[in-house]
């Protein structure tokens, strides 16, 4: 009875659901309250998951994106288009394919996205339109899809709220001696977190692994926070 739903107010919803067996339901949904909460929080994050996805891939682009006519002198002929692009693409198209499914399967006679007040923006017709596409009958499958694709994308290139803030350290710096090292945790997949000292005068930068280095000297001659090893510029 895999991802079936039964409507049964009397029961109350874990913090984790499976989806393998029934579960209470809102009224008029085939889903659960739980599940329809996590596909809305999904479906309002996608414009800014989507617009960040597509600022972290600038700097590995070749070229210009390509454009919607290809032909030969069209960059998609001749570039590897990043990641984070790609992801950003299958994002849009899941949502754009769903809108469509509501639109066509819903009994109520619903208006395209592209007329106001949505003006084509699909994550914001969605939102207008849940009960609609939560009653539909496969809707089991939509608040599955795409709460997962946004989980995996958010994993794999974090957002600012997805990560650590930036952190003050407690060691000294090892070249200017003054308490100001701070650690920028990475911001998104195979960047390096960054160690530096935030004093102007100085301003010294550190790999993790020098970094991890200079903490093992420390810890090593009990200096931790005191020490004064000058490190070259």
């Amino acid at each position: 009875m895999r991802g079936q739903h039964i409507p049964d107010p009397t029961s109350t919803h874990p913090d984790t659901c499976k989806g393998c067996r029934p579960r209470p339901t809102r009224t008029d949904l085939t889903v659960c309250g739980w599940h329809a909460n996590r596909f809305e929080d999904a479906i309002a994050s996608l414009p800014t998951l989507i617009a960040h996805l597509h600022e972290i891939g600038k700097p590995y682009a070749q070229t210009n994106p390509p454009s919607d006519t290809i032909g030969r002198s069209d960059p998609a002929w001749h570039t590897v288009l990043p990641g984070a692009w790609l992801t950003a693409d299958e994002l849009e198209h899941d949502l754009l394919s769903w809108v469509k499914t509501t639109l066509d399967e819903s009994p109520r006679q619903l208006s395209w996205p592209d007329r106001r007040p949505w003006r084509g923006n699909l994550a914001a017709w969605m939102l207008d339109h849940l009960p609609d596409t939560l009653a539909l009958p496969f809707a089991g499958e939509i608040v599955t899809v795409i709460p997962e694709a946004v989980a995996t994308a958010r994993r794999r290139w974090p957002t600012t709220d997805d990560v650590e803030p930036v952190k003050s350290l407690s060691m000294t710096c090892p070249r200017c001696g003054l308490r100001s090292l701070t650690k920028t945790p990475p911001r998104w997949y195979r960047q390096s977190a960054r160690i530096e000292c935030t004093d102007p005068d100085c301003a010294r930068v550190f790999t993790e692994d020098e970094y991890d280095g200079l903490v093992s000297i420390a810890l090593r001659d009990g200096r931790m926070g005191k020490w004064r090893t000058q490190v070259p510029a």
